[in-house]
C-alpha cells in the first residue's frame, strides 16, 4: 500500500525566536516580516526547527521493487491517497507486462516543454562534432520557428503549425513607427529553417521520444524560383585587374597587405578551397616538390569533415615558393585575413575598376563612356548578379568543367557529394560554349541536307538533283522532292507576312474524293461487303462491348 505524507525538513532558529513547550513538545515562536506570529516544533537535537512542506508526497514499490517517492504537488490528503493507488496500479502492470514501456516513455516526454528537447538536441549535434557555426544556425532556427508557431510541447510540433512559422517569414507582419520593416525571407532562408526543423523531429523519432517522426511529410520549396544571391563567374581579364591592382594596395585598415590578400585570391580560384579552410593553411599544407604539387586542407577544417588533397597548376609552383619562404612552419600563413572576404573583395574589385576606368583616360569620350557604362569588375552586375569571395570557387569549377574534365573529374575536385551540385549550380557555361551544341539543328530546321551527305553530293557533282540517291537503295527517295524545292531560289516568308487565308486554299477540299493509289487495280477485297456498326463506330464499341 501506498503511503502518503509530508516532506519535513530541517531549517535554522529564525531571528528572535523563543522556545516554548506545548504539550510536551517543544516549540519555537517568533514573528515573520509581516508581523504574524509563527510557531514550529524544534528538531531532535534542538538546533533548528522542523518545517512540513504544504503538498503530499507518495511513497511506493515500483516494478523491481524498488521504493519510490512521487512529489503530488497537491494539498489534499484524498487525492494524493488516489494518486498513490494509481502508480501501483501501473508498477504491477508493468511488472505483470500488461503495460507498454514506449507508449510510457511517450507520454513522459510529451510532457516536458518542447524548449528541453530542443536544448538536448543541441548538445547531441555539439557532441557528435558539428561545428559551431553549424550548431547555432541550427538553435536559431529552431528558436524562430517554436516562437512563430507557439509550439510548447511535442504534441503541437506538426507540419501545419511548422508552415504557419514558414509562412510567417515569407509574409512579416508590417511594423509600426520607427522600427525597420522586416524583408521577406527567401525560399532558401525557408528551405534552411525547414531543414532544421526536420532534423529536430527525426532527433526525436531516433531517441524514442515520439512513435513516429511527425515532420516526415513536410517538404521543401523550390528554391531555384526566388534566388536573390546568384554569384557570377569573373572574366580572366577582370581576375587579371584585380591581382594587379590588390598586389600594390595596402592601407592602414587592411587586416592583411596587398601580396596576401593577392595570393589568397589566387590559390582560392586555382583550388576552389573556401575562406576557412584558407585560413588554416600553413607552411606543410603545401608540398610543391611532389607530382604534381598539392595543396591540403585537413579534415578538422574542411567542410565536409574529410582531408582534401588538391593538386596546384604549375605555373603557381614558383609564386608560391617566393612567398611562402617569409613564414614560419608553424604560422598560418592567412591568419591576417579579414573575417569578412566578401567585404575584402568588394574593397579590391571596386579599386581595381577604379584602376581600369583611369587607363582610359587617352581614350576617346565614347570608349570612355563605354567602359564606365559595362559591368566589367562591379561586384553586381546589371542582372543582379554578385562576384564575392565564394564566385572564385565558383570560377575554378568552371574552368575545370569548361577544361574538359569528366563528370566525376569535377565532382572530385569540386569536393561535392553529388554531381547535380557541381554541374548545375556551380559550373557556369558560357553562350559560346555551347553554341557549338545547336550547329546540327540547321540542316534539320531548313529541309537542307546535313553536312556529311552535302559534301558527298558536291564531290560527286550530284548535289541537288533528285537523282542523287545512294547505290542500293532501291528506288528514288521519298523526300527529294522536298529538298529539292529547298534548294537555291526557295523563298522565305516572314512569320508576320504569313496569312492563313493563303493556305486554306491550296488545301484539298474536305470533300474531295481520294484518288486511287497507282498499282491497284480497284477496290480491295474487303471494301465489298457492307461495314458493321460495330466497326465503324468506336463509341459504340466501348458502350456495347462483346460478350
Amino acid at each position: 500500500m501506498a503511503s502518503v505524507f509530508r516532506r519535513v525538513k530541517k531549517m535554522p532558529l529564525p531571528e528572535g525566536a523563543q522556545v516554548v513547550e506545548r504539550k510536551g513538545i517543544r516549540v519555537a515562536e517568533w514573528r515573520d516580516a509581516n508581523g504574524r506570529k509563527r510557531h514550529a516544533p524544534l528538531s531532535k537535537d534542538g538546533s533548528g526547527i522542523r518545517v512540513e512542506s504544504a503538498t503530499y508526497t507518495v511513497q511506493f514499490m515500483d516494478e523491481h521493487g524498488h521504493p519510490q517517492r512521487v512529489a503530488t504537488r497537491c494539498r489534499d490528503h484524498a487525492a494524493a491517497e488516489q494518486l498513490g493507488r494509481e502508480l501501483e496500479k501501473r508498477a504491477m502492470q508493468r511488472r505483470e507486462g500488461l503495460l507498454d514501456p514506449a507508449q510510457e516513455r511517450f507520454a513522459k516526454a510529451a510532457r516536458v516543454p518542447i524548449a528541453e528537447h530542443a536544448a538536448a538536441h543541441i548538445e547531441h549535434l555539439r557532441a557528435a562534432g558539428n561545428t559551431a557555426k553549424h550548431v547555432q544556425t541550427v538553435e536559431r532556427h529552431l528558436a524562430v520557428v517554436f516562437a512563430a508557431a507557439g509550439i510548447e510541447r511535442l504534441p503541437e510540433l506538426k507540419s501545419a503549425a511548422v508552415l504557419s512559422a514558414i509562412a510567417a517569414l515569407r509574409t512579416p507582419p508590417p511594423v509600426e513607427g520607427e522600427k525597420k520593416q522586416k524583408q521577406p525571407a527567401s525560399l532558401a532562408t525557408c528551405n534552411s529553417h525547414l531543414r532544421s526543423v526536420k532534423g529536430f523531429s527525426r532527433w526525436l523519432w531516433k531517441q524514442r521520444l515520439t512513435p513516429e517522426d511527425a515532420l516526415l511529410d513536410l517538404g521543401l520549396y523550390n528554391a531555384a524560383t526566388d534566388r536573390r544571391h546568384i554569384r557570377r563567374e569573373m572574366s580572366a581579364e577582370e581576375v587579371r585587374w584585380l591581382l594587379d591592382v590588390t598586389e600594390q594596395r595596402t592601407l592602414p585598415e587592411h587586416g592583411a597587405p596587398g601580396p596576401t590578400r593577392a595570393m589568397c585570391y589566387r590559390l582560392a580560384a586555382a583550388t576552389g578551397f573556401r575562406a576557412s579552410e584558407l585560413r588554416s593553411l600553413t607552411i606543410d599544407s603545401f608540398d610543391l616538390d611532389g607530382t604534381p604539387p598539392t595543396c591540403t586542407v585537413e579534415a578538422g577544417y574542411s567542410k565536409r569533415r574529410k582531408r582534401d588533397v588538391q593538386p596546384l597548376p604549375d605555373a603557381l609552383v614558383e609564386p608560391l615558393r617566393a612567398w611562402l619562404s617569409g613564414f614560419d612552419r608553424s604560422e598560418t600563413v592567412f591568419a591576417g585575413i579579414a573575417g569578412d572576404t566578401a567585404r575584402m573583395l568588394r574593397s579590391d574589385l571596386a579599386a581595381a575598376r577604379g584602376a581600369w576606368l583611369q587607363s582610359a583616360e587617352q581614350q576617346p569620350e565614347e570608349v570612355r563612356q563605354q567602359m564606365a557604362g559595362s559591368d566589367f569588375l562591379l561586384y553586381s552586375d546589371r542582372q543582379g548578379h554578385v562576384a564575392d569571395f565564394h564566385s572564385l570557387r565558383v570560377l575554378f569549377i568552371s574552368q575545370v568543367v569548361a577544361g574538359g574534365a569528366s563528370v566525376k573529374e569535377a565532382q572530385t575536385l569540386a569536393r561535392h557529394s553529388t554531381p547535380v551540385l557541381t554541374m548545375n549550380v556551380y559550373s557556369k557555361a558560357s553562350l559560346l560554349d555551347v553554341a557549338g551544341a545547336v550547329e546540327g539543328l540547321g540542316d534539320l530546321l531548313t529541309s537542307q541536307p546535313t553536312r556529311p551527305q552535302a559534301e558527298a553530293q558536291r564531290a560527286t557533282g550530284t548535289y541537288g538533283r533528285a537523282d542523287s540517291t545512294p547505290a542500293g537503295s532501291g528506288g528514288s527517295d521519298h523526300k527529294s522532292d522536298h529538298t529539292e524545292s529547298a534548294q537555291e531560289g526557295s523563298t522565305w516568308h516572314s512569320g508576320a507576312s504569313v496569312r492563313l487565308a493563303d493556305h486554306i486554299e491550296q488545301t484539298e477540299p474536305a470533300n474531295a474524293k481520294t484518288l486511287a493509289k497507282p498499282g491497284l487495280s480497284g477496290a480491295s477485297r474487303g471494301s465489298s461487303k457492307k461495314r458493321l456498326r460495330s466497326e465503324s463506330n468506336r463509341r459504340w464499341r466501348i458502350c456495347h462491348p462483346l460478350p
